[in-house]
């Protein structure tokens, strides 16, 4: 534990955006969440590492499945807890730039108390717009855009990187439907 405590502390520049990558808040809470990529899955072809973007419309064998551990600890705390809010959800999203309909895709959530909440069996499909991992609860929709993916060369991702300033500028609504108000 010592160890890993030291490796983190030479590994982090003591700049705030280190420590926090994405600061958010949530039921009063000042939290951070940072994405930690796992390998994609695919039937036949290269291992990668995620996130990996599908181009054009691979067949289902060929298709990559990107996975994602999602993070969340509070922000004052300096041993990093991983905590699992309640009523908090993580969710691939795709924002899309032609006013078409901005939607979701399937991915398979598992939670681990160490690593946090693994998104897996994501199809990260390619489109004119911005892929991004949410974090949806009441009143939150927090977007965490993906950028970087591992089989897109620097200027392939480049331009995925401007559809996502494009999006960044959008007025977004989070989708309706995924809003499941409790009443307590």
């Amino acid at each position: 534990m010592i160890l890993n405590l030291l490796s983190l502390l030479i590994g982090f520049t003591p700049s705030a955006q280190a420590l926090c990558p994405n600061a958010f808040s949530y039921n009063g809470e000042n939290l951070c969440a940072n994405l930690v990529w796992d390998k994609a899955e695919v039937i036949k072809g290269d291992k990668m590492m995620s996130p990996v973007l599908n181009i054009g419309n691979p067949l289902p064998f060929e298709t990559y499945l990107s996975s994602v551990w999602v993070q969340i600890w509070k922000e004052e705390d300096p041993s990093y807890k991983k905590i699992f809010p309640e009523g908090l959800e993580a969710k691939p999203f795709m924002v899309m730039l032609e006013q078409q309909a901005n939607h979701g895709a399937f991915a398979e959530v598992n939670n681990d108390a160490e690593k946090g909440i693994l998104l897996s069996k994501i199809k990260f499909e390619q489109m004119v717009g911005c892929w991004y991992i949410t974090l949806q609860g009441e009143d939150l929709f927090h977007m965490i855009k993906i950028l970087n993916y591992t089989n897109l060369d620097v200027d392939q991702n480049i331009e995925q990187g401007t559809y996502c300033e494009v999006c960044s500028s959008l007025e977004i609504t989070p989708p309706s439907n995924d809003h499941h108000h409790h009443s307590h």
